[in-house]
Order: C-alpha cells, then sequence, then structure tokens
C-alpha cells in the first residue's frame, strides 16, 4: 500500500504531501486544483513517462517525486542535467522509456491500480468480456491453468496409485 506521496515542482505542486490510508483513497476538489498533476506525478513514477521536462513547474529546474510503499522509498527525479530514480538509497539512471528493475519490484503497481480523470467506473460498465479479460490479467489465471495442466499430465503418466491420489490432492 503507498503510504505518502511527496511531490515537489510537478506541474502545479510546489511542494505537496499526501497520506494515504488503506483502501480507497479518493482526490477530490474543484476544478484545476492539482488533483490529475498528483495521479500523472504516481504515473511518472511508475512509468518513466511522460520524457522531457514540460511537467517540471514553471520556473524550476528541478522536479522529485517521492513514493513510501510498504517498507519501500523510490523517489524519481529531473533537474537540468539529470534523469534518474532512487529506490532505499540505490541511485539508479532514468534512461530512455525504461523503468528500472529495482523500481518495478519495490513498486508492483500497474495501470489496474489507477484511476484515471475519464476513465469509465471500474468494471461496472464493462462488457462480459473485457471485466473476464481484466480479473484474469489481475489474478494470473494462465499460470494457474498451466499449473493444472501439468498436473493432469502427471497424474496421466504415473502407475502409483497413492502417488495419483496425492497429485489429485
Amino acid at each position: 500500500m503507498i503510504k505518502q506521496i511527496n511531490i515537489t515542482n510537478f506541474q502545479s505542486h510546489a511542494d505537496t504531501q499526501i497520506e494515504l490510508t488503506a483502501g480507497v483513497n479518493a482526490l477530490i476538489g474543484s476544478s484545476d486544483c492539482g488533483k490529475t498533476a498528483i495521479l500523472r506525478s504516481l504515473v511518472w513514477v511508475l512509468t518513466n513517462r511522460p520524457r522531457g521536462k514540460a511537467f517540471v513547474r514553471t520556473g524550476q529546474e528541478d522536479c522529485t517525486v517521492t513514493v513510501d510503499y510498504a517498507n519501500e522509498t523510490i523517489t524519481r527525479a529531473r533537474n537540468k542535467n539529470k534523469n534518474f530514480y532512487v529506490v532505499n538509497d540505490e541511485k539508479l539512471t532514468a534512461l530512455g522509456a525504461d523503468v528500472p528493475e529495482q523500481v518495478k519490484r519495490a513498486l508492483p503497481l500497474s495501470d489496474i491500480n489507477i484511476s484515471a480523470q475519464l476513465d469509465g467506473h471500474f468494471l461496472i460498465l464493462d462488457s462480459p468480456g473485457k471485466i473476464a479479460t481484466t480479473i484474469n490479467n489481475v489474478v494470473n489465471l494462465e499460470d494457474a491453468d498451466e499449473m493444472l495442466s501439468e498436473l493432469k499430465a502427471q497424474i496421466r503418466q504415473t502407475d502409483n496409485l497413492s502417488e495419483c491420489e496425492r497429485l489429485q490432492e
């Protein structure tokens, strides 16, 4: 769970700290007050996008977003000369559009974890096929199917009744 997000010089945020709680967190506020910029800053950490520096606050040269997730601290930073991540005090260069593996392991989130401003209601109005695909992606059903196929093959290949019963359990 993300515990806190600290945003410095990202779009409209000069210095913002957001503490999150367990469960669902919602960003509310009047129009054009920085809600979407908070989501964009989190997406920047997760995806190393957008590239460039158009998101750096006007008049500033550096920008940082720090995410406290579980027992990990992940910082994404850009300044005049460098573009980098820091994961638990280990500095990592951000090259191109790639996200370092250490960041992916420390912050195991994906698109399914973040709802953007214009996204529809999650799964409510989707077709049954889209709902099934989303659930399959979340719970990795293809891995379970593969394991089940392997077990069935082992059961077919064994002549030992007790081993067959053990595999079925």
